[in-house]
């Protein structure tokens, strides 16, 4: 199954609004429901671009050519769990159930957080200089926010939230940087799909990624950190949860060196 709509989000979040990336980008998310197989003669008219820009921004997203992002879009399905979703019975006392499972997220990982984790990552943070925190779409939040509020304290860190970036920071950075990866659904690295034989390499950056649910191993990865039971449409939220943790923590440790 396809995963392009998110790499659609990272365009359209990041492109100027009068950019011929924008408008293609645009079109794409208003039609790719009702319009799976479309020439490029097709797209290129509709958006009042060129084929060549087609072909370019096909390039942009990660794809060999045309044909290939044309498949991606043909390939493009919305499963269940893609919705913010209540099921029928839960839906009759909508915010109490909304609300019951947001608690009971945040108690599972109350009663079973490691503390241990959190304070070697932290430790991480401190001696690290080179920082790449990573998310997409609502997985973003937690990455933003942990900048902001670290930030605050001195401590400089970057995000990334560009699809095409991310491959390339992950594939390219050295064994000074850490990276800390934001990822309710856990399927971070198979969206980005860093290639195999640059993970091998011997100075890659220090990987952790932290998820809901149980997700496959990466040999890449240095440390996975499971946050929840399962995921569903309140699951990215204990990942801002745990990123405020993260900052409290490092707040607590190393306070003395804030700013105003």
């Amino acid at each position: 199954m396809s995963n392009i709509r998110i790499q659609l989000l990272s365009i359209l979040n990041r492109e100027p609004a009068d950019s011929v990336n924008f408008v293609i980008t645009k079109y794409i998310l208003e039609n790719i429901k009702y319009q799976k197989k479309i020439s490029m003669s097709d797209m290129a008219n509709a958006c009042n671009v060129s084929k060549a820009s087609i072909s370019r921004y096909s390039k942009r997203l990660g794809y060999e050519d045309y044909f290939d992002f044309q498949l991606a879009l043909a390939t493009y399905r919305v499963s269940k769990n893609d919705y913010f979703y209540l099921n029928a019975i839960e839906s009759d006392d909508l915010f109490n159930n909304y609300f019951s499972k947001v608690k009971n997220q945040v108690d599972y990982l109350s009663d079973n957080l490691d503390l241990g984790e959190i304070e070697h990552l932290v430790e991480l943070i401190k001696s690290h200089d080179n920082i790449f925190l990573m998310g997409q779409v609502s997985s973003g939040f937690a990455a933003v926010s942990l900048q902001d509020n670290l930030t605050k304290l001195g401590k400089v860190v970057r995000t990334s939230h560009d699809f095409v970036e991310q491959k390339e920071l992950i594939e390219t950075l050295e064994d000074d940087a850490l990276v800390i990866v934001f990822s309710a659904g856990g399927k971070f690295f198979e969206r980005v799909e860093p290639n195999p034989i640059t993970m091998q390499r011997l100075k890659k950056p220090t990987i952790y990624f932290i998820t809901i649910d149980e997700t496959k191993d990466y040999s890449y990865v240095n440390q996975t950190i499971v946050l929840g039971q399962e995921t569903d449409y309140s699951s990215w939220m204990l990942l801002n949860v745990y990123s405020d943790l993260l900052y409290l923590n490092y707040k607590r440790k190393f306070d003395d060196e804030s700013v105003s």
